[in-house]
């Protein structure tokens, strides 16, 4: 593929997906600068980026659209609702057209 895919959140359903497969075995979480998001050619899926319903666009048309909260704050997981908003934030993509800069993770 020719791009680099990230997630937000700390889980993403193909990694679950992934790893029952046995595709991966020890899966590495690395936290990346948001400034990322400024590079020229990134993109941000709605939903995994392969799905064919996914809408793709680039960050400014998109972040509007995301569920923050979900994304980034604390859900009563006790709720359908809650449960669905976080499921569907975990599947937003980012897709970086090329090799991400390591200045631009951070932990190495």
């Amino acid at each position: 593929d020719a791009h680099v895919s990230l997630g937000f959140c700390r889980s993403h359903p193909m990694a679950h997906v992934a790893m029952a497969e046995g595709r991966i075995e020890t899966l590495r979480i690395l936290t990346i600068c948001p400034s990322v998001l400024l590079l020229p050619g990134v993109l941000l899926a709605d939903q995994v980026a392969t799905a064919n319903a996914a809408k793709i666009a680039p960050p400014d048309q998109m972040i509007p659209l995301m569920d923050l909260t979900a994304t980034y704050d604390r859900l009563d997981w006790g709720t359908a609702e809650g449960q669905q908003r976080r499921a569907a934030a975990e599947k937003w993509e980012v897709l970086v057209p090329r090799i991400i800069n390591t200045a631009l993770i951070f932990g190495l």
